[in-house]
């Protein structure tokens, strides 16, 4: 997303407009982790990827564990 003419207060305001068309529904709307990090895995070799610390945890958009990691990350 561009800058907005306006400042931060302005592209806020742009932001949650970008949010209100969005469709909810059950793909883009289900229970989230909320703190999705490699910190909060058990990952071995030989077995299935173990998620834990639940603090988070909430109904809310899908690509919110995305944008979490991402935003650590990256």
């Amino acid at each position: 997303m561009a800058a907005a003419a306006g400042g931060p207060a302005r592209a806020y305001q742009d932001f949650l407009l970008q949010l209100a068309v969005l469709a909810r529904n059950d793909t883009n709307l289900g229970l989230t982790h909320g703190d999705y990090l490699l910190s909060n895995m058990n990952i071995t070799a030989d077995g299935p990827v173990t998620v834990y610390d639940f603090d988070e945890c909430a109904y809310g958009w899908s690509l919110l564990d995305i944008a979490v990691y991402l935003y650590y990350f990256t």
